[in-house]
Parts: structure tokens; C-alpha cells; sequence
């Protein structure tokens, strides 16, 4: 919030992990504690907003340990400008259904948002109606991830091709869980980013950095993943 992107095979390193009964690829892989599947967009006049959706962690921990997921769709939406109304309301229509709920401010940026518990398709139909007082302002929100080039698997494993080119040496007694989301540059602007998270029950992390359209890695840090 795609399309298939060739990639160079990593199966020689693949196989030099798991000659060491340690097979980093696999456990990356199959420990996937949050994917984004939709990513929508829109603005209003005094608004930007954001919807978008996949499957995450029932208990959302950063602990290096995958669990149990559920659906989730998020909606966020920054202000254009200053606002004095602490609390925003809105109604999501999605196709026939509407979910109606406040706005909380997110602790790590700007932005306000709230988990409307569903999950979207691409296809789906979405109109956001945000609610300041007597102020009512709607924005019927575009799939920008139906043209996306590289898909949320695709930049999975461009993400885990980087990790383990690195040749990190990983302490087998770690657990590790990936995070895949979408970064969307700045909310007026039409560039989104896939940012790949590889979490250790460590605390330690790592993000790498992928553009939507060419698969090619942007940015990445690999001094914290140990």
C-alpha cells in the first residue's frame, strides 16, 4: 500500500547457514510478525489520510518471536495545519460496511490514527469522512499498492537477500521476527517505500529500505543486528 521483480537466487548462501544447522533464511522467512497487503491514500482540504492493511501479531511485541496474527487496517491522518480540537472523529465506508470511531494521537510522529479491525482488498471501494466539530470533510481513497512493482513478498526477499549477503554472524540463540511495511515518504508526495524490519529477541534491529517501483535497496542498517 505489486508486481513480481527477478531476483538473484541466494541459494549458496542459504546453504552455507544451514550447514551449521542454522538456516538464518528460513527462520526470517517463516517469522513474519506484520505484513501490509493495501496501502490507500487520499486528501480533503485540511487533511491527508492514509488506510492500509495486512495481517500483524495479536499480541504486538517486539521480541524477536512471531505469534498468532489477525487481520488489521489502519487508518492515519495528518493535519495540514495546526488544529486547537484534540479529538477527531471518523466513519470509514468500505464497500457496503462503515466503521465509525475516534482518532488518537500516534506517540511516534504527527499523526492521528485508529485500527478499524478489517482488512482491505485492493479492489475495494473507500470513501473516509473526518469529523472536526460541525466540520465534516471526505476523500474517496485510491489503491496506490495495485501499482506497486514489487509486492510485500518480493521485498521480503530482496530484504533477507541483503541480510544475508552481509554475512552477519547471527547468535543462534536468538529468535528473529521480520516486520514488513510501507513508508510513504511525505504525505503530498507520490513515493512509497517497502521498509523490511528484522527484530532479535535481543532488541537488536535492523531495517532495509526498498523502493516500490524498482526493488532497488535505498538505505539499510545492519550495525544494531548482531
Amino acid at each position: 500500500m505489486k508486481k513480481s521483480l527477478l531476483l538473484v537466487p541466494v541459494l549458496a548462501v542459504m546453504l552455507s547457514f544451514s550447514a551449521c544447522g542454522f538456516d538464518i533464511h528460513k527462520q526470517l522467512s517463516t517469522n513474519i510478525s506484520e505484513t501490509c497487503n493495501n496501502y490507500f491514500v487520499g486528501e480533503t482540504n485540511d487533511y491527508y489520510i492514509n488506510l492500509f492493511s495486512g495481517s500483524r501479531e495479536k499480541v504486538y511485541q517486539l521480541d524477536g518471536i512471531s505469534t498468532e496474527k489477525i487481520p488489521y487496517a489502519i487508518l492515519s491522518v495528518r493535519c495540514k495545519t495546526a488544529r486547537n480540537n484534540e479529538e477527531l472523529q471518523f466513519s470509514v465506508e468500505i464497500n457496503d460496511k462503515t466503521y465509525d470511531g475516534a482518532l488518537k494521537n500516534n506517540p511516534y510522529d504527527s499523526t492521528l490514527e485508529a485500527d478499524i479491525e478489517t482488512t482491505l482488498a485492493n479492489s475495494d471501494v473507500v470513501y473516509v469522512y473526518i469529523k472536526d466539530g460541525d466540520d465534516t470533510q471526505v476523500a474517496n481513497l485510491k489503491c496506490v499498492s495495485e501499482n506497486f512493482f514489487v509486492n510485500s513478498q518480493t521485498a521480503l526477499d530482496i530484504a533477507l537477500d541483503e541480510i544475508i549477503n552481509q554475512k552477519i554472524e547471527f547468535d543462534k540463540t536468538l529468535k528473529y521476527e521480520c516486520f514488513v511495511q510501507v513508508l510513504n515518504k511525505d504525505a503530498s508526495d507520490n513515493l512509497y517505500f517497502w521498509i523490511v524490519s528484522v527484530v532479535s529477541s535481543d532488541g537488536a534491529v535492523w531495517n532495509v529500505i526498498i523502493d516500490t517501483s524498482t526493488g532497488k535497496v535505498l538505505a539499510k542498517n545492519c550495525n544494531n543486528l548482531q
